[in-house]
């Protein structure tokens, strides 16, 4: 479950750097957490992959996501790919309205 919800922005909100932590260890989590607000940077954290697709898809919007690789539902990997998806598939509907 999230741990932090100052983290992400929706289009157009504020111009802080936001980082997405995806982690299912809880300790990289709350060292991930801490780093990055010592370092001024907005950040939500989540334990899976499926967490942060939920996110992804309520709109919010990060300019940086760290992930584990190893991961119980839904692994790093299949998370980038995923998400590598979603954003193509956006950038190609965005060219089919503009044509």
């Amino acid at each position: 479950m999230a741990q932090s919800k100052h983290g992400g922005r929706k289009l157009g909100q504020s111009n802080k750097m936001t980082a997405l932590v995806v982690d299912d260890n809880m300790i990289n989590r709350t060292i991930h957490h801490r780093l990055l607000d010592n370092l001024g940077i907005e950040n939500e954290v989540v334990s899976n992959g499926k967490e942060a697709v939920d996110i992804h898809y309520s709109g919010k919007m990060f300019d940086l996501v760290l992930m584990d690789m190893d991961m119980p539902i839904m692994n790093g990997i299949e998370l980038g790919f995923h998400l590598e998806c979603v954003r193509l598939r956006r950038s190609f509907v965005k060219w089919e309205f503009e044509a």
